[in-house]
């Protein structure tokens, strides 16, 4: 049994004379306010475009519009207590604009709060709610308010040196300590396959398979995966190596790391120069769980 509770904004439309700009979340948690002359709202309008958190278009009295889009929350954070005025919170991930936080109590969507960040050197700063999320949870019995977390969504305020300097040193440690890298693991569905996949996420990657090579690329855009694994079979008309041409074409996934899980025959001198050149490392079959994680840490590293 699960329970959903959701703490929305307004509707999507007002009358001009409401005071306040009308903010509304959708599932993806983009917003998008519309504000009309004299700064009243006249409606909200969804919107969530590539990467984008935060879309809002204002409307002058010339009736011209300016648009203003900030990135969400990216870099994950872990063991990091703050305070949203008197409610005690975790942060859970962090940009320059704003950061995620998670707590045990829902907050009103437009509220502005100082928010306390609990570092060796406690870092303040005035925020506004921007989003406001429980997660789903199961139901152990009477303990159910106990376990209920809500996702609660921040815009920063304000900007001085000390919350600059704590975004930055929380990003450098974060990103590399805390994220769970997407890789996409491309082939066959056997038991290589099934081996990445369960070494991957064992090792704190989060691994996503496929098999068909005909989505390598949007699937590796779509997710934003920070390296390939390819288990191929080669065969007389090398038609793998379509797939690898196809990656190195698109600049979104030039310079992506491949990892090709190489049987025997991806060893003929011809094929070894091909992948040299297109920048594939090789990891023979079979090959032991450790350094399956040893070349995809080392690929990963090296790119960044």
């Amino acid at each position: 049994m699960q329970q959903n509770v959701r703490t929305d904004a307004s509707s999507s439309t007002t009358s001009t004379t409401s005071p306040w700009p009308v903010e509304k979340v959708c599932d993806a948690g983009c917003i998008a306010v519309v504000i009309g002359p004299g700064g009243f709202a006249q409606h909200a309008v969804l919107s969530c475009r590539s990467s984008l958190d935060v879309f809002c278009v204002v409307a002058n009295p010339n009736q011209r519009s300016s648009v203003l889009a900030t990135r969400p929350a990216r870099t994950p954070v872990q063991g990091v207590r703050a305070k949203l005025g008197s409610l005690e919170c975790a942060l859970a991930n962090l940009s320059v604009t704003g950061a995620m936080l998670r707590s045990r109590l829902a907050v009103a969507v437009g509220r502005e709060a100082q928010l306390l960040i609990e570092l060796p050197k406690a870092v303040t700063s005035t925020v506004r709610v921007v989003r406001c999320e429980p997660l789903d949870v199961a139901l152990p019995g009477a303990a159910v308010w106990r376990k209920q977390e809500f996702a609660l969504g921040v815009r920063f305020l304000d900007h001085h040196s000390d919350l600059t300097a704590a975004l930055k040193g929380l990003a450098r440690a974060g990103a590399v300590e805390h994220a769970q890298a997407r890789i996409l693991v491309l082939g066959k569905d056997d038991e290589v396959s099934a081996l990445v996949d369960r070494t991957l996420a064992e090792a704190g990657y989060k691994p996503r398979v496929l098999t068909h090579p005909r989505y390598a690329v949007s699937t590796t855009k779509r997710i934003g995966a920070k390296a390939l694994v390819l288990n191929l079979e080669i065969d007389q008309q090398f038609s793998a190596r379509s797939v690898i041409d196809t990656v190195r074409a698109d600049p979104a996934t030039a310079s992506l790391p491949i990892v090709l899980c190489a049987r025997q025959t991806w060893l003929q001198p011809s094929h070894k120069t091909y992948l040299s050149d297109a920048r594939v490392r090789l990891l023979l079959v079979p090959f032991t769980p450790e350094e399956l994680v040893a070349t995809v840490d080392r690929a990963i590293q090296e790119l960044s």
